[in-house]
């Protein structure tokens, strides 16, 4: 094998990944530092300036280099910095396949993004570009389909370095881009979601049905549910050492359990079985032991909870849904300072996130009696259909003494499932350990007008998020191109303005779903 330089741009990110100050970030033990440094050895077959296809399904992103306007050193050194921190952040997510900064570095300045794309094998492409203004410093990022040239997401990000010192404005604007684009509930995993959703069952494989499961977390129903764990049987026969997609069918027996869809023998034993070879064969997928920390809790065995959660919270911290499961289950179970502060941490992440999360602080609200902050929570949620967003709103406008309101949504509770009085209590001290919290629940819904009875099964829903479409290809869908602004002068400070306006309105325009917005890499030839 060619040996590589300790000078390479290669080792220096592996180095700076050893370095950096969250524990969360650096390499978790020794195999997976060796695999890192094992990977970066260059293919016999392929020379420096190809790119490997990518296995079959791994969607690939790139990170372009940032773009700056000026000669600013500080600026350009902050712009290499971050492409690399985003570039790193980004390939923690096992369902993505990040190109390396090295291999993205030389297309560098104004380019055809379809060729770019083609050339890196790469269909999405981060574009990053910087203005400097005293103390104060923007960032305009957009994620831009390379075959189609539309926007799927854009942002701008302002800090002021007179405040904050460069690093803490390069690992916040870090943990927000690559939360925002790469959770399973980031703008590029939903779009992504949306086109596997689009496949035949029979024909997913392994990695298929692990973002198949992402689509899946965003609606949360029994059809869905019976969908997605024949596939993962099916395709796990042909792949049976797929750790991640394990970790999926690990949850997808959980929930024949905690949500009560299609039902089979032994659910909760399935599930732990299933966690357990997942984090047997990958001991750093955060997703495994997530599926194993689940496992663990809702079979009340909170001591083996503990240490499966940290791990979770430690593998990494930039994935919103993971993280915040484990949060509203550390909350659930006793700790609701910690548990609490775990989830606000990951929603300032990504703006996106699931609904659901607003779930932990309606019950930490609610169970200190704090009626009126419960509400304002619960307004939140946002997840139109879902069983446990009806009930949350029936039980707490009935203790505010609000009964038409209670009732209105007590109906729509009871028609969800209209058998849910039957077992109420057992469903409730499935996710909650606190006998009195479960009393304080039932109350609740029992102000609002629901006859509370003492046997029976009642099913239950789980967090829903709304639907992302993939993205647009169709010539139906509009599309709109903002030209470069013109001026009449050689002014270098009006020509800046002008760029950065017409990147502004590219990515304001990008906001809007109805349309799709050309890049402003690809209208700036014109």
């Amino acid at each position: 094998m060619k040996p590589l330089g300790i000078n390479s741009p290669e080792v220096e990110a592996v180095i700076r990944r050893c370095l950096v100050k969250d524990p969360g970030e650096r390499y978790q033990n020794g195999e997976a530092l060796h695999r890192a440094l094992r990977e970066l050895q260059p293919s016999p077959r392929t020379s420096s300036t190809e790119t490997p296809a990518a296995p079959s399904g791994m969607p690939r992103v790139a990170v372009l280099p940032l773009k700056t306007r000026t000669g600013d050193a500080e600026l350009e050194a902050f712009g290499e910095d971050l492409t690399e921190e985003i570039t790193a952040g980004l390939s923690q997510f096992r369902h993505l396949i990040v190109v390396s900064a090295s291999a993205a570095a030389r297309f560098k300045g104004p380019a055809d993004l379809a060729e770019v794309g083609r050339q890196l094998d790469a269909r999405f492409l981060l574009e990053e570009s910087a203005r400097k203004t005293g103390s104060s410093i923007r960032v305009s990022v957009q994620l831009v389909d390379a075959r189609t040239g539309a926007h799927l997401w854009a942002e701008r990000f302002d800090r002021d370095l007179s405040t904050s010192d460069i690093f803490t404005a390069q690992d916040e604007l870090t943990d927000r881009i690559v939360a925002t684009v790469a959770d399973p509930f980031g703008v590029l995993t939903r779009s992504l979601s949306a086109l596997v959703k689009a496949k035949p069952i029979d024909t997913l494989t392994a990695q298929d049905c692990v973002l198949r499961t992402f689509a899946y977390w965003q609606q949360v129903r029994p059809d869905e549910h019976a969908e997605l764990r024949t596939a993962l049987d099916q395709a796990l026969q042909q792949e049976p050492d797929h750790a991640e997609a394990l970790a999926c069918l690990s949850r997808v027996y959980l929930d024949e359990f905690r949500f009560d869809f299609n039902a089979r023998p032994d659910a909760l034993d399935r599930a732990l079985r299933t966690a357990q070879r997942a984090v047997e064969l990958d001991p750093t997928s955060q997703l495994a032991y997530r599926a194993l920390a689940e496992a663990h809790y809702f079979r009340r065995e909170l001591g083996a909870f503990g240490p499966a959660a940290d791990r979770v919270l430690a593998l990494n911290p930039r994935d919103t849904s993971n993280v915040g499961m484990i949060g509203s289950l550390i909350a659930m179970a006793g700790d609701w300072p910690r548990g609490c502060s775990v989830v606000q941490k990951v929603m300032q992440l990504n703006p996106h996130h699931a609904g659901w999360l607003h779930f932990v602080f309606v019950d930490d609200h609610y169970r200190k009696g704090d009626y009126e902050q419960a509400l304002e929570a619960a307004e939140k949620i946002k997840m139109p259909g879902h069983l446990w967003e009806s009930a949350a709103l029936a039980m707490i406008n009935a203790q505010l003494g609000r009964t038409e309101v209670a009732r209105k949504h007590l109906k729509t509770f009871t028609e969800l499932a209209p058998d849910v009085a039957r077992n109420l209590r057992a469903e409730f001290s499935k996710w909650y350990f606190s006998e009195e919290f479960v009393e304080h629940l039932v109350d609740g819904l029992r102000k609002a007008g629901l006859e509370v009875e003492s046997d029976g099964k009642t099913p239950a829903a789980g967090p829903a998020a709304p639907t992302v479409a993939a993205p647009a290809e169709s010539s139906e869908v509009p599309r709109v191109t903002v030209l470069p602004l013109k001026t009449r002068t050689s002014d270098a400070e009006l020509e800046s303005f002008a760029e950065g306006l017409t990147e502004e309105i590219t990515a304001g325009l990008s906001q809007f779903r109805h349309l799709v917005v050309v890049s402003a890499s690809a209208a700036a030839g014109f």
